[in-house]
């Protein structure tokens, strides 16, 4: 019996990979996601992973994209290609790299580089009662609003042993390994009995986030300037990014701006809990 294909939505992008081989599948759990979206799909894209020969057989739309050897680098194909769709099926849109929740009834983005702990602490703040709707990027188009962008948490090996709700459960999730031999872990907020629902809205509040692990943690407020600098180094315009620079001043000069020094994860969800009255 040939099983269903997996079916999954990138907002306006729906995709559907079909594969008769378990390997296959099993790996494709770290691409594919749940989250219930707040948009109609407007495109749909088909792969097939066929194994002929000791390989696999990549196609989209019938057309055969790449020819592998291991599971997990279709998948890795499939990751790419599918969030690339994706992008180009979107109007024109700017993505900042921060994760997003709603706090006291507000959208809130949370800015950081890599390794500053912002999927830690978005997983705190899921874990401790705050919607969280992405751990990675946000949209913004041309009107001003936002969507958060549905993808896994992605998880670092360490921040199991800095959330106890989670501690010990790597088996529990789909996983690959990056070139440096590290473990990356694809979380869904409904594997952690959370709901997960997406939708366009406002933005509200801008958090950078500066690593400061170990140390103290503290929250301040910075003006619109700082806040526009500190942004421009954090997202990806599209083409003509002089509009999209003044869309993007319009969304920053209504939004209150803070920078906060994450010493340690529990601290700092403390401290967004109690936006917007710093």
């Amino acid at each position: 019996m040939i099983p269903a294909p997996l079916s999954f939505q990138l907002l306006t992008c729906q995709i559907e990979i079909a594969t008769d081989s378990t390997a296959i599948r099993s790996a494709l759990r770290y691409l594919a996601q749940d989250a219930v979206q707040g948009i109609s799909p407007t495109r749909h894209v088909r792969y097939q992973v066929a194994a002929l020969d000791g390989r696999f057989h990549v196609l989209k739309d019938g057309a055969e994209i790449a020819t592998v050897a291991h599971p997990d680098r279709v998948m890795r194909i499939l990751y790419t290609s599918a969030h690339d769709v994706s992008h180009r099926s979107l109007p024109p849109h700017m993505r900042i790299h921060a994760g997003c929740a709603t706090v006291n009834g507000r959208r809130v983005l949370i800015v950081g580089d890599k390794r500053a702990g912002k999927t830690t602490l978005m997983l705190r703040l899921a874990l401790d009662g705050i919607e969280v709707l992405g751990d990675e990027m946000v949209v913004v188009e041309a009107d001003g609003q936002s969507i958060p962008y549905p993808r896994r948490f992605h998880v670092r090996a360490k921040t199991f042993s800095l959330i106890p709700e989670i501690s010990g459960r790597e088996a529990e999730f789909p996983s690959t390994t990056l070139r440096q031999g590290r473990s990356i872990y694809a979380i869904s907020p409904t594997e952690l009995g959370l709901s997960w629902h997406l939708c366009r809205s406002s933005i509200d509040s801008i958090v950078f986030l500066e690593r400061n692990h170990g140390g103290e943690t503290s929250i301040h407020p910075i003006n619109t300037e700082t806040a526009m600098h500190r942004l421009g180094q954090n997202m990806t315009y599209p083409e003509r990014a002089i509009t999209w620079f003044s869309i993007l001043l319009g969304v920053v000069k209504h939004t209150r701006n803070y920078v906060l020094i994450n010493g340690e994860p529990t601290a700092a969800a403390s401290l967004l809990k109690g936006l917007p009255d710093q």
